[in-house]
């Protein structure tokens, strides 16, 4: 049982391209038995399928693959954690996301929060962080956030329409968000969930047609429409409102 599940599970996330010690981290993590199995085996003995002394072969291997599993991880804990935590000079756009020997959480600067980490959302992130922000991103891409995690950048996985998600994401400490989809729709629900939690946030908002205005009713939201502006408008309205809250 740890042998095979940690060995099939290991190499399914491989599979992915995630990293070894992710990999690690979720084969460790279900090389035990799981609860389905007692579901299986109960129905295994109503069909008589199974031996008699099936359920109890069940529960001595899943004391033993627990206890074990266990055991793994105080083994491996210290390299898991080397490998997890290690910084990474990963780069995009046009310069890095942290550099080597930068501080894990920046406590003195004022927090950002980018939604969206495509070319728009990378290209806001390096300008927060020119103009002294901490930055942490959301987007729905699990390859993305896995690598800004390996490169020690802070960032969740999920839907920032979601208050759920906009809650972990601490937006009381937070004083701008930065909402860079295309999806005009996604962006008005998630404006009306940002200030429902917080209605003091500055938010700016990328769409993609000056025709979206017209409908409108965030009208103290600047907005910048990609389609025609690309990501030099918002750099530049980034920084002049900066500019103007300083």
């Amino acid at each position: 049982i740890l042998v095979l599940r940690t060995t099939l599970a290991f190499s399914i996330v491989k599979i992915f391209k995630y990293p070894a010690a992710t990999a690690l981290v979720v084969a460790i993590a279900i090389g035990q038995v799981g609860e389905y199995s007692y579901i299986l085996v109960e129905e295994g003995n109503r069909l008589k399928i199974l031996p008699d002394n099936a359920y109890d072969i069940l529960v001595a291997c899943s004391v033993v693959s627990i206890a074990f599993n266990s055991l793994l991880f105080q083994i491996l804990k210290p390299w898991i954690a080397k490998r997890v935590f290690k910084k990474s000079s990963l780069r995009v756009a046009t310069g890095p996301i942290m550099e080597e020997g930068e501080p894990e959480v920046e406590v003195m600067k004022p927090k950002a929060l980018v939604i969206g980490y495509g070319p728009i959302g990378q290209s806001a992130v390096i300008c927060l962080r020119e103009q002294g922000y901490h930055v942490m991103v959301v987007d729905r891409d699990i390859d993305v956030i896995s690598k800004l995690k390996e490169a020690h950048f802070e960032a969740l996985y999920g839907d920032a329409a979601q208050p759920q998600l906009l809650e972990k994401a601490q937006l009381e400490n937070t004083q701008l968000i930065v909402i860079t989809i295309p999806d005009f729709q996604a962006t008005k629900n998630m404006i009306r969930t940002i200030q429902h939690l917080n209605p003091y946030i500055k938010v700016i908002a990328r769409i993609r047609f000056k025709t979206d205005l017209e409908n409108f009713e965030y009208v103290d939201i600047p907005l910048v429409c990609d389609e025609e502006a690309a990501s030099k408008t918002l750099t530049d309205t980034l920084k002049r409102f900066i500019k103007s809250r300083l």
